[in-house]
């Protein structure tokens, strides 16, 4: 009787304890994803055109959340041109998000030749760029991959005041470790390290019933 009351309370802790780390796991992005990425400004219009070499051309905008935006083309294309129609937005900007599909050159403004960024891949993925935003007036920013006979995608482009929190989180326990490798293998190797741990009590305790 006392073993099977041992072999309870350990499945009750190991349940209290993965119930508590997968909702206090889930609490530090909860924001993010519902709320919004610290520093975002407000974005009431934007839209895309692109072009493709004479070729007849589409674009779509998928909203994010208020100032974040998923932006493709519906083809391959040369080029990819956002337009903010937000002028106070645009004036509150500090810095820009951008994380492509693929490598290219991104030109934010009228003048291209000198304000030309390389955004570049790492080992095949493409990561978040952060970009300061030019301090004379602009409106548009224009992506132009490298391969012409892909779509353009911008995964996600953004506007912010500041970069607080868009490369590393600051709303993680361990805010040194990279987000996408603490919750994609930390988080997901201690939470199957608790499903197996419960698994093994109630084990043990339809061992130590059936004996």
């Amino acid at each position: 009787m006392r073993h099977d009351r041992r072999t309870g309370l350990a499945i009750v802790v190991a349940v209290s304890a993965g119930v508590v780390v997968l909702v206090y796991c889930s609490m530090t992005v909860f924001r993010d994803v519902y709320d919004d990425a610290p520093g975002v400004i407000p974005v009431s219009s934007l839209t895309a055109t692109c072009d493709s070499a004479g070729r007849p051309c589409e674009a779509s905008v998928v909203r994010l959340s208020s100032g974040r935006f998923h932006v493709r083309t519906l083809g391959p294309a040369d080029q990819l041109t956002v337009t903010v129609a937000d002028p106070a937005a645009v004036g509150a900007t500090r810095v820009l998000l951008v994380r492509t599909e693929g490598a290219g050159r991104l030109a934010i403004g009228t003048n291209a030749l000198s304000m030309q960024i390389p955004v570049a891949g790492a080992q095949g993925r493409m990561l978040r760029s952060v970009i300061a935003a030019p301090a004379a007036p602009w409106r548009a920013i224009t992506f132009r991959p490298d391969a012409a006979d892909r779509p353009a995608v911008l995964e996600e482009i953004g506007l912010f005041a500041d970069d607080r929190g868009l490369l590393r989180s600051i709303r993680q326990p361990l805010p040194r470790i990279a987000g996408q490798r603490f919750y994609a293998t930390y988080v997901t190797g201690l939470t199957f390290a608790l499903c197996a741990l419960i698994i093994y009590a109630a084990w043990r305790s339809a061992c130590s019933r059936s004996a």
